[in-house]
């Protein structure tokens, strides 16, 4: 009897570490660069003039639909940004968004810490992180820090104008 309980006990012991170390591996997300810190000038209420140093290509808007506005793109050559739009009115930047691909939402919490919302919906989850950032990611049935992130918008918290740079 003694015998069956020590061999139990070696074999509960054992599958706890073997979870553990599978739990650890799977919620920790390698260090990889900070795609986004080369566009860290590039924050809401910073002047236009920030894109200057970025080969931003720009689109006319007619002077009937908006008054002074500025739309620009960044076409990345490699990484996992593939596009970023900007959005400018009165010389001030007051919105972005990140085309991505090969993001976790786990990397965006490493960066901005945990999300203040998590909103859930078919195939899809939208964290946000106050009023003026949020990203829309992938799910497979519930959501986890794995979830792959396709965009990622920020806006001016003043001003709100995430929906005009979709």
């Amino acid at each position: 009897m003694l015998r069956h309980g020590l061999s139990t006990l070696i074999a509960l012991v054992s599958f706890g570490a073997a979870l553990a170390v599978l739990l650890v591996t799977a919620f920790h997300f390698p260090e990889q660069p900070d795609p986004f810190a080369p566009y860290d000038a590039l924050t809401p209420g910073q002047p236009v003039s920030a894109l200057d140093e970025y080969a931003c290509r720009y689109t006319p808007i007619p002077a009937d639909m908006m008054v002074d506005m500025i739309f620009c793109q960044i076409v990345p050559e490699s990484g996992p940004i593939r596009l970023v739009t900007v959005l400018g009115q009165d010389e001030t930047i007051k919105g972005l968004s990140f085309a991505l691909e090969g993001v976790q939402v786990g990397h965006l919490a490493q960066r901005w810490g945990r999300p203040d919302a998590v909103q859930k919906g078919r195939g899809f989850a939208v964290t946000r992180w106050g009023n003026h950032m949020q990203a829309t990611a992938q799910t497979f049935g519930w959501f986890t820090y794995q979830a792959g992130v396709d965009l990622v918008v920020m806006r001016d918290e003043e001003h709100n104008t995430a929906a005009q740079i979709h």
